[in-house]
């Protein structure tokens, strides 16, 4: 399947693909919300699956780059970060824009 949105961007000298998704790939489980790849993989690829609410999206999103930034941070703080930051952020208005016209 291919994604509904991807953009590539730079972090910690490699380029790495974020995909936005519809439903499972990669091996992702129905569970799984996100997945990032190994840090050290030579193209590294965050997916994050469509099917969430915004706030939770972006949550989503923050949290797997989160990873890829920082892949020592536990999973509980990485999971306490994206949140505060999502939250943040929302309260702040911020969201998603429409790539449509």
């Amino acid at each position: 399947m291919v994604p509904e949105e991807e953009i590539t961007i730079r972090i910690n000298k490699k380029n790495w693909k974020i995909k936005i998704v519809k439903s499972t790939e990669k091996g992702m489980s129905q569970t799984s919300l996100g997945e990032c790849d190994d840090p050290n993989k030579a193209n590294p690829e965050i997916w994050v699956k469509r099917t969430q609410k915004p706030i939770d999206l972006m949550d989503t999103i923050i949290h797997e780059v989160l990873h890829a930034v920082r892949p020592e941070l536990s999973e509980e703080a990485v999971l306490d970060t994206a949140t505060t930051i999502a939250k943040v952020l929302w309260k702040f208005n911020y969201r998603k824009q429409s790539n449509e016209g």
